[in-house]
């Protein structure tokens, strides 16, 4: 019975609701305009990494730094994690929320600048700062996918009180809330 009523109510919002919905661009649009407060990017930041198991080898890769040595070339020969030796430990840009690491890089002031070794993990690293992009509000084009989605629910939400009122002006349903606070009391006997 549940099946079969899901069925019919899954119909019914199909016939009645997402059939109905139709995107049209200069609304999308307008609708963009009105809302685009709600796409932004968060504040990023694009980082290298070196990062290495023993405290020693990452004073010693520090020491180089400090001596004006390469920090890509250090982190194309040193680094040990997994999947970032061969990017020269390079996150690229990210979220700066996106984990220690990005809030660390983000704490630098200027592109260039690297932080001391730190521990992290099962090892120690360094980040050096490529660059910070603040927060900033999507154009159309990069919200597009969001403002649609948005977009539709709001459609969708529309039609389908819409839909629900029709339905009380022609059953006129009678709510009697009090019987139903009344049912679940607690048994005193």
């Amino acid at each position: 019975k549940s099946y079969k009523e899901g069925i019919i109510i899954f119909k019914l919002q199909q016939e009645k609701i997402w059939n109905k919905i139709k995107i049209d661009s200069l609304k999308l649009k307008k609708f963009y305009e009105k809302t685009k407060l709600n796409y932004k990017f968060p504040n990023r930041v694009a980082f290298h990494e070196i990062f290495v198991l023993s405290k020693s080898l990452i004073n010693n890769i520090f020491n180089k730094l400090k001596k004006g040595a390469d920090f890509d070339s250090l982190a194309l020969k040193y680094t040990e994690r997994r999947n970032y030796k061969s990017k020269a430990g390079n996150f690229g840009l990210v979220a700066v929320s996106y984990g220690e690491l990005s809030k660390k890089a983000y704490s630098l002031k200027k592109p260039g600048d690297f932080s001391k070794p730190f521990k992290y993990t099962r090892g120690w690293s360094i980040v050096k700062l490529d660059k910070k992009v603040p927060s900033k509000i999507k154009s159309f084009k990069q919200a597009k996918a969001e403002v649609i989605s948005a977009y539709q629910n709001k459609l969708s939400k529309n039609l389908e009180n819409k839909y629900i009122n029709e339905l009380k002006k022609i059953y006129q349903p009678v709510f009697n809330y009090h019987v139903l606070r009344n049912a679940f009391k607690k048994n005193i006997n």
